[in-house]
């Protein structure tokens, strides 16, 4: 067994899916995973979602920013807000709105935000450019891969019925192109693209979505705080928890591949 096929072994398995090796899933990957399923969502929960490596991070920041109407960088990071690496029970005394984080696939979500049509952010981003993002972060995040080649990571990513973490991103892409056409009013795609090129007028449209008011000037330096330049300076990284050598593998590039 090669390196990358050991690494994958040991991450836990759930129903065609690997989930992250995280301390929350290391009991019990059923009772966690039915328990994100029946997670007691609020009318007021904002829940974003993203495969990996597609900014969730950059949509973290504006969307506290937006909610609080302070572009004072959050202390809130996607591992406190995710569901999958956060117990759930921290989140019950969190104040509305609450923003709640997952990559898991759509079918995988809390079904009462889903069913009650509650608010959420999708982010979606290039698969050449999240592929090769993802590529450099694992290096980081699986020991014994510190030495992995892209053409072996590729490889094993294209391959049919191969497990992937979180599944496969053109099944989940799929998933919620076909959610969006049964709910198009309550869920919200942005492309980590647009931001790029764009950002105050999705910034713009993300807010009306989220239902606030916003001047120019307050949006003037929301662009600049959640540059990549000042939140790779300012913003921490809590990633180098769950890196074995305590390194950021966060910010990188933040530009196309």
């Amino acid at each position: 067994m090669d390196k990358l096929n050991l690494a994958v072994s040991k991450i836990p398995y759930y129903h065609g899916i690997l989930l992250p090796d995280h301390p929350e899933f290391a009991n019990d990957v059923e009772k966690k995973m039915l328990d994100i399923k029946n997670f007691d969502s609020r009318e007021s929960d904002i829940l974003l979602c993203s495969s990996m490596k597609s900014g969730s991070h950059w949509l973290l920041e504006i969307i506290s920013m937006l909610i609080s109407g302070s572009c004072d960088v959050t202390k809130e990071t996607v591992l406190s807000s995710n569901l999958e690496y956060t117990r759930l029970e921290a989140f019950e005394d969190r104040p509305n709105p609450r923003i709640i984080h997952s990559h898991l696939p759509l079918k995988f979500l809390p079904a009462k935000h889903l069913e009650k049509s509650y608010k959420t952010v999708l982010v979606m981003r290039n698969p050449k450019d999240r592929l090769a993002s993802y590529f450099f972060s694992i290096l980081g995040k699986m020991p014994g891969l510190e030495n992995l080649k892209w053409s072996d990571y590729f490889n094993r990513i294209i391959q049919e019925g191969v497990p992937r973490v979180y599944g496969d991103w053109f099944d989940y892409t799929l998933e919620w192109a076909t959610e969006l056409k049964k709910n198009p009013t309550n869920i919200f795609p942005i492309f980590y693209e647009d931001l790029q090129k764009n950002f105050a007028v999705n910034v713009k449209r993300l807010g009306e979505f989220l239902c606030v008011e916003r001047n120019a000037s307050f949006y003037s330096e929301i662009e600049h705080k959640c540059s990549f330049e000042y939140m790779k300076k300012n913003k921490a990284d809590d990633l180098v928890a769950i890196d074995h050598k305590g390194r950021s593998t966060l910010y990188r590039k933040g530009k196309r591949q």
